[in-house]
């Protein structure tokens, strides 16, 4: 693969923890760089990486492309519909007045000059 090549910028992210030890570490890079100059196909296979042969049959098993597929949302444990976790929508109460009417609260006064602000 020739990564061995990127070696000290790679060490480099590594050192300035660019590249997270919760991804791999250095040691585990240079050990597949190793494997991928030694022998690719065994790298490949180690890390599940195949080739796709038939995109549309690969694509098929995949639950976000499955038209028989029905999905229900079940809540996070512990929370029911109607609680505040999920919030019913806002309602304007004041979508049927106009600026120029009169404002609800008795005042008087137009909407605009009112409760608008």
């Amino acid at each position: 693969m020739g990564l061995d090549q990127f070696d000290e910028e790679i060490k480099d992210l590594f050192d300035r923890g660019i590249i997270s030890v919760m991804v791999m570490y250095h040691s585990h890079f240079l050990e597949d760089a190793e494997l991928g100059k030694s022998n690719p196909e065994e790298l490949l296979e180690e890390n599940f990486l195949f080739p796709i042969e038939d995109t549309v049959a690969e694509l098929s098993t995949w639950a976000s492309f499955r038209e028989d597929q029905e999905y229900e949302f079940d809540p996070p444990f512990g929370f029911e519909d109607d609680d505040e976790f999920f919030p019913a929508p806002h309602v304007n109460p004041f979508r049927d007045i106009g600026r120029n009417d009169p404002c609800p609260c008795g005042s008087g006064k137009k909407f605009k000059k009112c409760c608008l602000n």
